[in-house]
């Protein structure tokens, strides 16, 4: 893979990151410009958080779990 294959696909990804959680995490909601949820099992809670803009962008953390 090259690097300007990696770089699209990391733009893809990052243009479409609200979407990706919702699929994945259909249980969390946004909060500001982050995706919360209560953990990657789709429980309730908000200790799972996903950076959906910024520098930060696709990051996530439990801070349950500490764990990111």
């Amino acid at each position: 893979m090259t690097a300007l294959d990696k770089d699209a696909i990391k733009a893809a990804l990052e243009s479409s990151v609200e979407d990706l959680v919702q699929y994945l995490l259909p249980a969390g909601h946004r909060d500001g410009r982050q995706w919360a949820v209560g953990d990657i099992d789709g429980n309730a809670g908000q200790s799972l958080r996903v950076e959906l803009a910024g520098p930060k962008v696709g990051q996530w953390f439990d801070h349950q779990a500490d764990d990111g």
